[in-house]
């Protein structure tokens, strides 16, 4: 049987002050799977992304990201998860305007204490 990287159940999303709402009974992606979020505009797609990434609690229900219950982590917690182990792209640029280009590239390597900056990221950064 595949290992599974993200497991959600009973999930519930609601926005406040929204009629906005998301709900997943069950969702299991294996460590070995490709999945794309595929949908119109509004349905939910970066909501869920948002939620498996740990930036939006759920209203209700788990989601089990590499072993570890969302839910259970401290907010600290949470951004070191993101930190190392989630990747975005973002919809919109997102740079940030006073720093340079290269070190809008090398932001990434600077927040992880896991990632190292070598003089090849540098050179290619460059």
């Amino acid at each position: 049987m595949k290992e599974s990287l993200i497991q959600i159940r009973n999930l519930n999303f609601r926005y406040p002050r929204s009629d906005f709402s998301l709900s997943v009974p069950e969702l299991t992606i294996s460590k070995e799977s490709k999945v794309a979020l595929i949908g119109k505009s509004g349905c939910g797609k970066t909501t869920l992304a948002h939620l498996i990434a740990g930036i939006l609690d759920p209203t209700e229900g788990n989601i089990v990201v590499s072993g570890k219950n969302l839910s259970s982590l401290t907010e600290s917690e949470r951004r070191e998860h993101r930190a190392t182990n989630v990747g975005f792209i973002f919809q919109e640029f997102e740079l940030l305007n006073y720093l340079r280009v290269k070190d809008n590239l090398l932001l990434p390597f600077m927040v992880n204490k896991k990632m190292e900056i070598t003089n090849e990221r540098k050179d290619r950064a460059h």
